[in-house]
């Protein structure tokens, strides 16, 4: 560990260390966001680094370990270092964004094309923002839409209006929501607006497939146990009971023993239940909806 990090002082390294109960993986992301977010004084002298763990040698000389706690360990310091790579790429991107995001205020403001938020009064440029389809605009940030949007799935409507405090009761066009909604939110509206519609049309025996907004008349649960979506760009067959992908002939609780973490999956869908409310009229819950 000390050779990975030959500029780091020894007491830091055996900190961090301790702090995550001396595993190896933990540790190793730990150091590297310290070493590049912190300032440290530095060693004077840089502890020589092993050339057979470097990146161009390290396949050869696990290959050629034969003590497997050390092979193990040296594969180890593969895969982190490669996570470690992928990490600092992240937050690379995400500072560069960040700058973006300043120099286009910045921007905005010596051009005069900002904007205040209705609903949290912090000043944006107007093209990070949206607005409503009303005759006289009003205008939002993407956070406070997109909140609006996640706080009405909560309460199982899909009306996306205007949030203005003047009583306008205009929507948002589908080019105005493309900006602010993300995928599974967009999804989760056009599921609830289906189900909705089709509750109006008196549907019997509705199905619905948990991956799409795809709905279907299907009969009685005990004679059918699996959903088969027709919608082109999905297509899962899925379980009617468990609301997973398929796994008939074997029970629920069979596949989720098999996939090796039952207890994260009750969490999961303890978490699910707890999200979606009960309608005040019906007391049945609305199917299918998802916030994370």
């Amino acid at each position: 560990m000390r050779s990975a990090f030959p500029n780091i002082l020894v007491i830091h390294v055996r900190r961090v260390l301790a702090e995550n109960n001396n595993t190896l993986y933990s540790s190793y992301l730990k150091l590297v966001q310290k070493e590049a977010n912190e300032t440290w004084k530095p060693k004077k002298r840089p502890t020589k680094s092993n050339p057979v763990w470097e990146d161009d040698r390290i396949d050869i000389t696990i290959e050629n370990t034969i003590d497997e706690h050390q092979k193990t360990a040296l594969e180890e310091l593969k895969v982190v270092r490669q996570a470690a790579e992928v990490m600092m790429l992240l937050q690379e991107t995400e500072k560069q964004q960040e700058q973006e995001e300043v120099d286009n205020l910045n921007r905005a403001k010596a051009e005069g094309t900002t904007g205040e938020c209705e609903c949290c009064c912090d000043e944006f440029a107007l093209n990070r923002m949206v607005h409503c389809n009303a005759d006289r605009l009003h205008w939002f940030c993407r956070n406070c839409a997109r909140l609006n949007a996640e706080t009405q799935i909560g309460m199982s409507k899909y009306e996306l209006n205007c949030m203005s405090m003047d009583g306008c009761v205009a929507g948002f066009s589908k080019d105005q929501q493309g900006i602010f909604l993300d995928e599974k939110t967009a999804i989760a509206l056009e599921r609830i607006e289906q189900e909705a519609a089709l509750r109006l049309a008196g549907i019997e025996n509705l199905e619905t497939c948990p991956f799409c907004p795809y709905a279907a008349e299907y009969p009685p649960i005990e004679f059918d146990k699996e959903f088969r979506c027709q919608r082109p760009d999905c297509e899962t067959v899925s379980c009617r009971l468990c609301r997973k992908e398929t796994h008939i002939p074997k029970t629920c609780e069979e596949a989720a023993l098999e996939d090796g973490n039952p207890g994260r999956r009750a969490i999961e869908e303890a978490m699910s239940a707890a999200l979606i409310r009960k309608c005040n009229k019906c007391m049945s819950r609305p199917r299918n909806v998802h916030l994370i």
